[in-house]
């Protein structure tokens, strides 16, 4: 029978009362995450990452029981640098990086009070707890499209004629499209997660370990492309009687568990022999006594000293409200001019704007819409950059699609950037065919005086405004022209309007601010 020592009695109780602390004072985040796997399927598995953790800590006991925890004092920076990082996502809104930053302080708050001995034991256990952080979401974009090149490529395979814009295509027996929920992201989450527990469970080796973790992400990709084809030819071959509906998903997840299943029985061929665990060597082991008892004490004292740190600076930053102030824009902007309200109108989604604005510009018979969506300071709940922002709202009707995009060189800020495009189209049917509305918008963000075309380097502007002179402030901007209506080109009055009309807007976006 196994029994705690005084010294790990009194390193558990530590850890118990640092958790309690992280919980005590960090339950926002917290909170964000245990909402986010109650309201999305995705990560419902973030419920059950701790248990399993402090079950993996149960199984280590026999180990842990030959090693003397000794405090590491030094550990601490990690968790001061995990502290600074949680206080900058904060107060950028970087959930995911709020998240892993509250995971980081925890963890390394533990390993302080355990020691390096007994961390090293438990480092996947420790590990292990960053899967509690719902992310994924940025894979969504590149799956999607790598589920419908697979299906519609094995279609063309197999003879089955397809016409396909962007995420939409249509074979002779009907019309399919890929969504959110079949790019395959729940599937690779859950194979991943389920893949490296069982990795760690089942072999001793790193290769295998890596192998078979490699094989979790790789497999349910392909299965997914595979997964989706698969749907697409029941529904095509009993004549979209099948696999149209609530079966759909049905096939999806009897599929995946097929394939789960088979992966895992052939990672049961791998299986090393099982040799007893070799205790670790305790020379130098410390004993258990005073030293170690206000070694302990220290740390964690320190430990709450930090996390209480972080979050009084935070709440002392983070109390600013929205200024009243208002952009006006220019009536005339580089020859164009102001023309009431948009003629262009699709639904686009900004989420928490401070102010939001949708006008047209003409010059010459060519006209562009600019969209704005201002946010003079950023705060949680109102991000520029925002999984809430979309080029087309979740609620939009069924007819307006993006069904392409691509980049083109555009003058910002005095500078040449390739500025990503999207073409919005919207017809009359739900079909696929002629577009009654097809428009064409560049976009990008602007965080203080700084522009960006890319979600990450727009974070980091941001940070840079807020450390550099204090700025919070962020705007999405995106100009929109029609295709086919003016003559020109719809890229080419695109970047007309972006070199001539720009720098007033920019000017009146900055005005608030006195730049």
């Amino acid at each position: 029978m196994i029994r705690l020592t005084s010294a790990w009695r009194e390193t558990a109780v530590a850890c118990g009362l640092v958790t309690l602390a992280v919980l005590g004072l960090f339950w926002p985040t917290f909170s964000t995450m245990v909402d986010t796997w109650a309201d999305i399927e995705t990560y419902s598995h973030g419920f059950l990452i701790a248990p399993i953790s402090l079950w993996l800590v149960w199984r280590e006991r026999a180990r842990l029981e030959a090693i003397v925890p000794v405090p590491a004092i030094p550990v601490l920076l990690f968790t001061v640098i995990a502290a600074g990082l949680w206080i900058m996502s904060r107060l950028l809104g970087v959930q995911v990086g709020e998240q892993l930053a509250l995971i980081g302080l925890w963890t390394s708050a533990l390993w302080a009070l355990i020691g390096h001995r007994a961390a090293r034991v438990l480092a996947f256990p420790l590990a292990f707890l960053f899967l509690m952080v719902p992310m994924g979401d940025s894979l969504v974009p590149p799956m999607m499209d790598f589920t419908a090149d697979f299906t519609v490529w094995l279609l063309e395979l197999t003879g089955v004629p397809v016409y396909r814009e962007g995420l939409f295509f249509v074979i002779p027996s009907g019309n399919w499209s890929v969504v959110e929920a079949c790019s395959g992201v729940r599937y690779l989450i859950a194979s991943f997660t389920l893949g490296l527990l069982y990795a760690y469970l089942t072999y001793r080796s790193l290769w295998r370990r890596l192998l078979f973790i490699a094989l979790a992400i790789i497999v349910p990709i392909i299965a997914n492309g595979l997964r989706a084809y698969m749907i697409v030819m029941i529904g095509h071959l009993s004549d979209m009687r099948l696999a149209v509906g609530v079966d759909h998903l049905i096939y999806g997840w009897v599929f995946f568990g097929l394939v789960m299943f088979l992966l895992f029985w052939l990672g049961n061929f791998w299986v090393e022999q099982d040799t007893a665990a070799t205790e670790p060597d305790q020379s130098g082991a410390v004993s258990s006594g005073g030293g170690s008892s206000v070694a302990a004490a220290a740390v964690f004292l320190a430990t709450v000293v930090i996390f209480v740190g972080a979050r009084t600076t935070t709440g002392a930053l983070s109390a600013v409200s929205a200024t009243q102030a208002q952009v006006v824009l220019p009536v005339e902007a580089g020859g164009w001019r102001l023309d009431g309200e948009p003629t262009l109108r699709w639904p686009l989604a900004l989420g928490g704007a401070d102010q939001a604005l949708h006008v047209d510009y003409v010059k010459q018979g060519q006209r562009v819409s600019l969209v704005l969506g201002i946010y003079f300071v950023q705060r949680q709940g109102h991000e520029v950059i925002s999984s809430e922002n979309r080029l087309l709202d979740r609620r939009a009707d069924e007819h307006w699609r993006i069904v392409g995009h691509h980049r083109i060189p555009l003058s910002v800020d005095g500078r040449a950037f390739e500025v990503p495009v999207a073409r919005i189209a919207r017809t009359q049917m739900s079909l696929l065919g002629e577009a009654s509305e097809q428009l064409r918008g560049a976009f990008w963000y602007r965080l203080g005086d700084l522009s960006a075309v890319n979600e990450y380097v727009g974070k980091w502007y941001q940070a840079l405004a807020l450390l550099t002179d204090g700025r919070r402030d962020g705007a999405f901007i995106m100009i929109v022209t029609r295709e086919g209506g003016d003559g020109a080109t719809p890229d080419a009055t695109l970047q007309s309007f972006a070199a001539q009309a720009l720098p007033d807007i920019v000017a009146a976006l900055d005005a608030p601010y006195g730049d």
